[in-house]
């Protein structure tokens, strides 16, 4: 009975010095595959973009974000980023497919008004949607595209 005693704790002894080396490489490969590519500066078909938002004939003052989905017989990566005074920049590893159209949403943030705002002067988030095609890459510069609703 002593034996099974001390038997238990030298068996989970001898489990834990044949896995652990088992889990330090199971990590270590882990590791490494999610440094693989850190270097690469190619984007795969994806682009970089910049542009403007404006409604009306003036830039977009309000906070938005901005959207770019692929139609549907298009394909392509969707793409989003932040408008801020009527400016947005979408970097090259998040960008869109180039030479693909996509469907545009921008979306107001108006933020939060005051308590003590009329209801009728509340302003509410407003969509805003049209269709545009991101230019071809041509170069290394990022197309500036600019998004106009009426």
């Amino acid at each position: 009975m002593a034996r099974a005693i001390f038997a238990a704790p030298l068996r989970t002894q001898l489990t834990l010095q044949l896995f652990r080396p088992l889990a330090v490489l199971f990590a270590m490969v882990l590791f490494s595959s999610t440094l693989t590519g850190c270097g690469d500066t190619s984007h795969g078909d994806r682009v970089p973009l910049t542009g403007t938002v404006k409604k009306g004939g003036e830039l977009l003052q309000t906070k938005a974000t901005i959207y770019f989905n692929p139609l549907p017989d298009q394909g392509g990566n969707g793409s989003s980023g932040e408008v801020a005074e009527g400016r947005f920049t979408i970097p090259a590893e998040s960008g869109p497919t180039p030479g693909k159209k996509y469907n545009v949403s921008v979306i107001t943030s108006p933020g939060i008004p005051a308590d003590d705002t009329p209801r009728d002067q509340i302003k509410l988030p407003e969509r805003l949607e049209t269709t545009v095609e991101i230019p071809s890459r041509d170069s290394e510069d990022s197309p500036e595209l600019e998004i106009v609703f009426d």
